[in-house]
């Protein structure tokens, strides 16, 4: 809450912008990962700091893992990695909601 400070609309609209990006970003990396490790690595950095902002550590992680594998090329890890991201971010987001009720 340090980069947006005490201002609720403001931490509303970042919390809801990355649970819509996050969305989006997730089902490129799974649709891009069968074919395609370095486009899902990239996605995943752009992820990571994503979800390291808002505190989704976990999912940060993840995605930290998901690009090393994505750069390395390493489809079996990449695949492996993918398969936890839909339920991670399913944690990360019911998380986000919780505190986005909290704020209203």
């Amino acid at each position: 809450t340090s980069m947006v400070g005490d201002n609720p609309a403001m931490h509303r609209r970042l919390l809801e912008k990355f649970l819509l990006s996050t969305t989006e970003q997730v089902a490129r990396i799974v649709a891009a990962a069968t074919e395609d490790t370095a486009s899902a690595g990239n996605v995943a950095h752009a992820l990571k700091s994503a979800a390291r902002t808002v505190g989704a550590l976990q999912l940060g992680e993840l995605c930290a893992a998901l690009e090393t594998a994505g750069k390395a090329g390493d489809a079996t890890l990449c695949s492996a990695l993918i398969k936890e991201l839909p339920a991670t971010f399913t944690v990360a987001s019911q998380s986000i909601n919780k505190h986005l009720e909290s704020l209203s």
